[in-house]
């Protein structure tokens, strides 16, 4: 019982590791959606829904009521009685998101975030998708041309990770924690210029509604610098739900521990084929392997033993033994440690086979040497 709880916490505590990444909390704004809108930082944003009554949805592990439902008509969360969110230079706006249709607006856009003046001198748009493109667009005065980091969107009515990133000379759009564009920027103005509204949802400009967000949105982030690829990661593989009581995940009876599908990752983001693929070092007091097969076969009478002959001819043509990969095998592939301790078995029982053949051969010449020892005192004593 107590190794059963010991495994339980282990892989509870590996799993959570990877979904409870630890993320950079100097956010500007937080938004989790669970059931709520206000911001949930230490700046209490200011946070409006406009259009009716907020609705929430299944987030993207399954959580019902921790995703905000936007409509595409008319619902939108306006912030910071429309005073700059963005106010430095250097800015990542992130969040989750699910495409359900096409967006609102004049320009049916998808939009996640916006922050504008109505004039266009400061302009700041993340769109999930607008004439099938995601997008970044950012302006920072009246003259200035718009800079975009676009790709091709990914309206596949499944949950994605958006994060748009300005630094001090780029704009980066990722998608899913992947560099999808990256372009360069330069400054000619400021964000801050003449803001006059600030939108989760919503692309509004000159007094025309251009786009409304059409789906689900959970875990928004802004933060007023730009996060490393590496910190973008740690965002993408956070969750801020308990691993047991994700549905379709984790299982319990009792004092167990179970999943019936899928595969799990420690330290790599891609298992593969394998139910448990771990990039490191695995530590263990003992490892029980079971095999469909063992290498008592080679004590067979009908098993064809190879010469030692043969075995030297085999080994001066291929430099390994004879059912061992190379070692360029081993390098590409690796090794199935049941079926490798197999054929070492198998290889170890060759050699106690050839040594018995060896042993038997001794007692032959042994026993023939006795006798012409024997002979041979019986010639001295009749020549003598």
């Amino acid at each position: 019982m107590l190794k059963k709880e010991v495994i339980k916490t282990v892989i509870l505590l590996c799993v959570s590791n990877i979904l409870f990444a630890q993320i950079p909390t100097d956010y500007t704004g937080y938004w989790s959606f669970d059931g709520e809108y206000s911001d949930e930082s230490s700046n209490n944003i200011s946070s409006v829904f406009t259009g009716g009554t907020p609705i929430y949805g299944t987030d993207r592990n399954g959580n019902e009521n921790s995703a905000i439902i936007l409509d595409g008509i008319d619902d939108c969360i306006v912030l910071n009685n429309s005073q700059p969110v963005i106010t430095g230079l250097e800015f990542t706006i992130a969040c989750w998101a699910k495409i359900n249709g096409q967006g609102g607006g004049n320009y049916n856009q998808n939009t996640l975030f916006e922050q504008r003046d109505e004039g266009g001198s400061s302009t700041l748009i993340l769109s999930a998708e607008v004439d099938n493109i995601s997008k970044i667009v950012v302006r920072t005065s009246t003259s200035g041309a718009f800079t975009i980091a676009e790709t091709t969107s990914l309206s596949d009515g499944e949950w994605h990770f958006y994060v748009g990133v300005l630094s001090e000379n780029t704009l980066d759009l990722y998608i899913d924690k992947v560099l999808v564009h990256s372009v360069a920027f330069n400054y000619d103005g400021n964000l801050t210029n003449s803001v006059d509204h600030v939108d989760i949802g919503r692309h509004r400009c000159c007094n025309q509604m251009l786009g409304y967000f059409n789906g689900l949105i959970d875990d928004f982030y802004i933060y007023n610098r730009a996060l490393t690829p590496s910190e973008i990661t740690d965002l993408y593989n956070h969750n801020s739900s308990a691993v047991v009581t994700t549905p379709g995940l984790w299982s319990e009876n009792g004092s167990d521990i179970y999943r019936l599908t899928g595969n799990v990752g420690i330290g790599t983001t891609d298992p593969g084929s394998y139910k448990l693929a771990v990039e490191g070092i695995i530590g263990a007091h003992e490892i029980k392997v079971t095999t469909d097969g063992w290498a008592d076969f080679v004590f067979e009478e009908n098993y064809s033993l190879m010469s030692l002959s043969e075995l030297d001819a085999y080994i001066k043509a291929n430099r390994h033994l004879p059912e061992i990969p190379t070692t360029e095998e081993v390098e590409e592939n690796g090794i199935s440690v049941g079926e490798m301790n197999a054929k070492l078995l198998q290889k170890i029982e060759e050699l106690t086979l050839y040594l018995i053949y060896q042993n038997n051969k001794m007692e032959e010449f042994r026993k023939e040497l006795n006798q012409l020892k024997k002979e041979n005192e019986i010639l001295k004593q009749q020549v003598f």
